[in-house]
């Protein structure tokens, strides 16, 4: 069935992002090895002058050329990440859209691409500044603490550099290659559906302890294809639009935190909504937060009331308690 297919599609692309998630370290990892040691040796050679010069945003010629290395670095960083995730984009759209069975009526253009509402250039350029700007000011903090600067971007040792700028900046790589695949692969197969004369998608969220409210408060409802909210919803986001042509007969999968060997399965009609109902209050609470616990226990909000349904973002807590004041008003 286009269900089955879907889901087994969407499975194997965990596997190919770990591909271009390889390829993206072997390009940063010569970055790192041509910029780290010449930080590392600018910075053993500053002078507290430098120093202050530094963290004042004033120049001096060794505060100047640390400026440089850090630009130079990032625009290194910038280039290895765009490569991956404009691959995975198009290959995965190309393959995706080809894959769904059926009989093809008509043929569809290819939209523009957009991953999570924005171009890949500007994703990358943020990306970059937003390094830029964590390097800055993990560097000027490190010598404002009197701590080896160096450490702050590389990491420390001792941790498998895991505090580091570095490690903050792979992760966030990390999540931008699996957006950009995800985001190919909802839009091949929303081609693929429009081909084929289906009409509406059904938003299918992950069932467990991870699932975010944006997410699980969509799951299970169908969209007009134009009107569709944009897949991925935000970075690591693990939901997939099925064709809503057919009553799924199988069951589907529920995980217990992230270990798949503690899957279970639920009939598959079983949405988020009822999924969380199903579990105890520690993981409720953990899943809600407090302030959300408590409304929705007590009946107040329900999980689409989390929700802003025109926009898809979550509402704070300012909006939340708004909310329950009309609520009760109205009872």
């Amino acid at each position: 069935s286009l269900y089955s297919t879907v889901i087994r599609r969407q499975i194997r692309l965990g596997r190919y992002k770990n591909t271009l998630a390889s390829d993206y370290q072997q390009a940063i990892k010569k970055a790192d090895n041509k910029y780290l040691f010449r930080i590392k040796r600018l910075l053993a050679s500053m002078t507290e002058r430098d120093i202050k010069a530094f963290q004042t945003n004033r120049k001096t010629q060794r505060a100047e050329q640390l400026r440089k290395l850090l630009d130079q670095w990032t625009g290194a960083y910038k280039a290895a990440i765009k490569v991956p995730m404009a691959t995975g984009y198009d290959e995965i759209y190309r393959a995706e859209k080809n894959a769904i069975p059926g009989k093809k009526v008509k043929d569809v253009d290819k939209p523009p691409r957009l991953i999570m509402g924005k171009t890949l250039p500007a994703i990358t350029a943020t990306s970059a500044k937003k390094f830029r700007d964590y390097t800055d000011t993990r560097v000027k903090q490190a010598m404002a603490d009197s701590l080896d600067p160096y450490l702050a971007l590389e990491g420390s040792k001792e941790i498998g550099y895991r505090d580091g700028a570095v490690s903050a900046r792979d992760r966030s790589a990390d999540a931008w290659i699996a957006s950009a695949i995800f985001a190919g692969a909802a839009t091949g197969r929303k081609i693929a559906y429009k081909e084929r004369d289906i009409e509406k998608q059904q938003w299918l969220a992950t069932l467990d302890d991870r699932t975010c409210v944006i997410c699980g408060s969509r799951d299970g409802q169908a969209f007009d294809i134009d009107e569709s909210p944009e897949q991925p919803a935000h970075t690591n986001c693990r939901c997939v639009y099925i064709p809503d042509v057919e009553t799924p007969t199988a069951r589907r999968g529920a995980l217990i935190g992230d270990d798949v060997r503690q899957a279970y399965t639920v009939p598959s009609k079983t949405t988020y909504k009822q999924w969380l109902s199903m579990q105890n209050e520690t993981v409720q609470k953990e899943i809600l937060g407090k302030t959300r616990f408590e409304l929705y226990t007590k009946g107040k909000l329900n999980l689409d009331k989390f929700v802003d349904s025109e926009t898809g973002l979550k509402y704070t807590l300012d909006d939340l308690e708004t909310l329950e004041k009309e609520a009760f008003s109205k009872l």
